[in-house]
C-alpha cells in the first residue's frame, strides 16, 4: 500500500478568551497511510478587512508547543487586543512536501478582545457610581448637619433676642439697678449664643468628618472589589494599584483642604461673632449711658420738680396762715361788736328801768335794732372774711397748678 501526504484536519474550531485563543480540531479523514502524523499551526495577523495578513512574528507563545504537535489541541497566548488573525492547522507526516498544498490545512479567523478592560471599565465605572454614592451621601448629611446647625444657631439668636427684649422692657419699667443688670444681659445672652454656635459647629464638623471618613471606607472596599475582580494581570494590577494611591492621594488632599475650608470658615464665622458681640457690647454701654443719663435728667426734673411742689406748698401754707388771720381778725370783730351791743343793751335795759314806761318801750326798740344792727356787721364780717379766704385759696390754687404744669412739661422733655 503506498503512502502520501495527509488531508487537512476536520472541524476546526476557535474560542477566543481576550488576548487568547484556543484551537481544537478533529484528525483529518486521510493519514496517507501512515502513522507518523502531527499537526504544524501557522499564525497570520491581518488587516482590519481580513486581508494584507503577515506572519505574527515573536512574542506570541503556544501551548503546549507550534508545530509537530501530536494532540489536537493547541493554546496562543500574549495575542495584540483588538486584532485580526487567521490561524492555519496543517496536518503533516513524513512524506509531506516542504511546500504543502492548500488541501492539507484548515483555517479560521478571528478578532482578540480585551475583556480584561471591559472588566475594569465596568469595575471602574461600579466604583464610580458607589463613589458618587458615598460623596451624594455625605453631601446630604453635610446638608442636613448644616441646616441643623442653622436652626440652632436661629433658635440661640431668636432667643438672645427675646431675652435681649425682655431685659430692655424690664429695664424700662426698673429704676437704675435694673437698667446696669439689662446692659450685662445682652452680652451674657449673646455669649452664650455663641457658645450653642460654636457647639452646633463642632458638632457639624464631627458628623462631617465621620461621613468623609466612612465615604472614604466604601471607596476604598470598592476599589479593593474592583481590584479582585480584575484578575491576577501584572500589568493591571499594577495600574490599578498605582490609581487606587493616587486616588486615595486624591481623597486625602479633599480632606485636608475640605478640614482647611472648614476651620477658615469656622474662623471667619468666630471673627463675625466676635465682631458682632463687641457692636453688641458698644450698644449696651452707649445704652447704659444713655439709661444713666436720662436717669440723672429725671432725677434733676424730679428735683426741680420737688422744689417747685416745697414752694407751692409754702405758698399754700402762707394761704392758710393768711386764712387764719383773716378768720381771727373777724372772730375778734364780731366779738367786740357782739360785746359793745350787750353792753348798749344793758346800758338800754337799765335806762328803761329808771324811766318805766314809755322808756321801756323805746329801749326794747333800740334794744331790737342794735342787735339787728350787729347781726348786719356780725354778716358782713363774716362775708368779708369768706371773701378773703376764698381769694388766698384761689391764689394758692393757681400757683400750685402753674407749679403742676412746669412740673409736668419738664417730666415730657425728659
Amino acid at each position: 500500500m503506498s503512502s502520501g501526504p495527509p488531508s487537512a484536519p476536520l472541524h476546526l474550531i476557535s474560542n477566543v478568551n481576550e488576548t487568547s485563543v484556543n484551537l481544537e480540531w478533529s484528525p483529518p479523514r486521510s493519514s496517507g497511510g501512515r502513522q507518523d502524523l502531527t499537526y504544524n499551526v501557522v499564525c497570520k495577523r491581518c488587516g482590519p478587512d481580513g486581508r494584507r495578513c503577515q506572519a505574527c512574528g515573536n512574542g506570541i507563545h503556544f501551548s503546549p508547543q507550534q508545530l509537530s504537535l501530536k494532540g489536537t489541541r493547541v493554546s496562543i497566548n500574549e495575542l495584540q487586543a483588538h486584532t485580526n488573525y487567521t490561524f492555519e492547522v496543517w496536518a503533516v507526516n513524513g512524506v509531506s512536501p516542504q511546500s504543502p498544498g492548500p488541501e492539507q490545512a484548515a483555517s479560521v479567523t478571528v478578532t482578540t478582545n480585551q475583556a480584561v478592560v471591559n472588566e475594569l471599565e465596568e469595575s471602574w465605572e461600579r466604583a464610580g457610581r458607589e463613589l458618587e454614592e458615598s460623596w451624594k451621601r455625605a453631601g446630604r448629611e453635610l446638608e442636613e448637619s448644616w441646616e441643623r446647625a442653622g436652626r440652632e444657631l436661629e433658635e440661640s439668636w431668636e432667643r438672645a433676642g427675646r431675652e435681649l427684649k425682655k431685659s430692655w422692657k424690664r429695664a424700662g419699667r426698673e429704676p437704675e439697678e435694673s437698667r446696669e443688670r439689662a446692659g450685662r444681659e445682652p452680652g451674657e445672652s449673646w455669649k452664650r449664643a455663641g457658645r450653642e454656635l460654636e457647639e452646633s459647629w463642632e458638632r457639624a464638623g464631627r458628623e462631617l468628618g465621620e461621613s468623609w471618613e466612612r465615604a472614604g471606607r466604601e471607596l476604598e472596599e470598592s476599589w479593593e472589589r474592583a481590584g479582585r475582580e480584575l484578575g491576577e494581570r501584572r500589568e493591571l494590577e499594577e495600574s490599578w494599584e498605582r490609581a487606587g494611591r493616587e486616588l486615595g492621594e486624591s481623597w486625602e488632599r479633599a480632606g485636608r483642604e475640605l478640614g482647611e475650608s472648614w476651620e477658615r470658615a469656622g474662623r471667619e464665622l468666630g471673627e463675625s461673632w466676635e465682631r458682632a458681640g463687641r457692636e453688641l457690647e458698644r450698644a449696651g454701654r452707649e445704652l447704659r449711658e444713655s439709661w444713666n443719663r436720662a436717669g440723672r435728667e429725671l432725677e434733676e426734673s424730679w428735683r426741680r420738680a420737688g422744689e417747685s411742689w416745697e414752694r407751692a406748698g409754702r405758698e399754700l401754707g402762707r394761704a392758710g396762715r393768711e386764712l387764719e388771720e383773716s378768720w381771727k381778725r373777724a372772730g375778734r370783730e364780731l366779738e367786740e361788736r357782739w360785746g359793745r351791743a350787750g353792753r348798749e343793751l344793758e346800758e338800754s335795759w337799765e335806762r328803761a328801768g329808771i324811766e318805766g314806761g314809755e322808756v321801756g318801750e323805746r329801749a326794747g326798740r333800740e334794744l331790737e335794732e342794735s342787735w339787728e344792727r350787729a347781726g348786719i356787721e356780725l354778716g358782713e364780717s363774716w362775708e368779708r372774711a369768706g371773701r378773703e379766704l376764698g381769694e388766698s385759696w384761689e391764689r394758692a390754687g393757681r400757683e400750685l397748678g402753674e407749679s403742676w404744669g412746669e412740673l409736668g412739661r419738664e417730666l415730657g422733655e425728659s
